[in-house]
C-alpha cells in the first residue's frame, strides 16, 4: 500500500513540478500525498537540465502565497507541454526574486514535490513580486500583486455541519464581486467502516441579498466528497460506499494571475493567491 501510494504521490508531483498545473484539484492530491523526492521523480519520469533547452523551451510556473506577514513563492520548472519532464536549474541559469524590492534567495528543496522556495518577510497589504528566470545577462521576469488579504468574519471556531443543513454559509471581509474559490481538504469515514483522506475543490457561490457572504452547497460537497472517496484508493481500487462523516478542512482562495516574459515558453504562468481557512466537521447522515 505505501509503496503504490509512493508511486502515485510521485507521478503527481512530477506534473506539478514539470508543469505546477494551475489546478486546485491536482495541486491538492499531491499536498494530501505529501513530500516525495525530486530523485524519486526521476526514476519515472524523464528529467533534465535547465541549460540544455533553449529558454523558449522552459516553462516557469510560479506560485506567490502571503501568510502570517510572510511571503512564500514556489517556482517548478518543466519542458514545453511535456508534463513527464522535470526540469533542475543548472550551469549558468538562475531563479531570483525580489518581494516589494527585497531580495529573495531560492532554496532547492529536493525532498518534496516542488523543488525552489524562497521565503521572505513581508506583512504589506498587496505585496509586489517578481520572479527572474536568468541565463547569461539575459532576465526573463514573470510579475504579479497579490490580491488583497482578507479575514473570515463569521462563523468562528468548528462548524458542525448536517447535510439537511443545505449549505454553510461564512461572511468573508471581501466584496460580492470577489472570485473566491475553495479547496477542501477532507479525512472521511464510509458507511462500510472505512475511510481516506483527500483534498479537492469544490464549488463557492455568493450568497444574494446578504453583507458578502459565500456558501458551499452541501449537495456541491456531497458530489466532491463521495467522488474522492470512488477514486481509485491506495490499493488500487474504487469504494462506492457512500462516505458518512467527515472532518473537514476548507480553504477559501482569491487568486490573481501575472504577466510572464514573452521569452518562456507560451503557458508558463504566475500566480498570487490569499486564503483563509476553517474547521467543519460534516456528518451526511443528518
Amino acid at each position: 500500500m505505501n509503496s503504490l501510494r509512493f508511486f502515485i504521490g510521485s507521478l503527481l508531483s512530477l506534473l506539478l513540478s514539470g508543469c505546477f498545473i494551475a489546478n486546485d484539484i491536482a495541486t491538492a492530491i499531491v499536498n494530501d500525498l505529501g513530500p516525495v523526492s525530486f530523485n524519486t521523480v526521476c526514476i519515472i519520469s524523464n528529467c533534465t537540465n535547465s541549460n540544455a533547452d533553449v529558454v523558449s523551451d522552459i516553462r516557469t510556473s510560479y506560485v506567490v502565497t502571503q501568510k502570517n506577514g510572510k511571503v512564500t513563492i514556489t517556482a517548478s520548472i518543466g519542458q514545453t507541454a511535456n508534463l513527464l519532464t522535470a526540469v533542475a536549474i543548472t550551469g549558468g541559469d538562475s531563479l531570483t526574486a525580489t518581494v516589494d524590492g527585497q531580495a529573495a534567495t531560492f532554496q532547492s528543496t529536493p525532498d518534496t514535490g516542488t523543488p525552489y522556495t524562497a521565503i521572505v518577510p513581508d506583512a504589506s497589504l498587496q505585496p509586489v513580486v517578481v520572479v527572474n528566470f536568468q541565463r547569461g545577462a539575459s532576465v526573463y521576469p514573470s510579475t504579479v500583486t497579490l490580491p488583497p488579504s482578507f479575514v473570515m468574519l463569521s462563523p468562528m471556531g468548528t462548524v458542525n455541519l448536517g447535510k439537511s443543513a443545505g449549505k454553510l454559509q461564512v461572511q468573508l471581509s471581501l466584496s460580492p464581486m470577489a472570485k473566491i474559490g475553495a479547496v477542501v481538504n477532507m479525512k472521511c469515514n464510509r458507511a462500510d467502516s472505512t475511510s481516506f483522506s483527500a483534498q479537492d475543490a469544490v464549488p463557492v457561490s455568493y450568497v444574494a441579498n446578504t453583507n458578502n457572504s459565500f456558501a458551499i452547497y452541501t449537495s456541491d460537497l456531497e458530489v466532491v466528497l463521495n467522488g474522492a472517496s470512488q477514486t481509485p484508493n491506495n490499493q488500487g481500487v474504487s469504494n462506492i460506499s457512500p462516505v458518512t462523516t467527515c472532518g473537514l478542512t476548507i480553504d477559501w482562495q482569491t487568486k490573481v494571475y501575472g504577466t510572464v516574459s514573452s521569452g518562456l515558453y507560451r503557458s508558463s504562468y504566475i500566480v498570487g493567491i490569499q486564503s483563509v481557512q476553517n474547521q467543519v466537521n460534516y456528518d451526511s447522515r443528518l
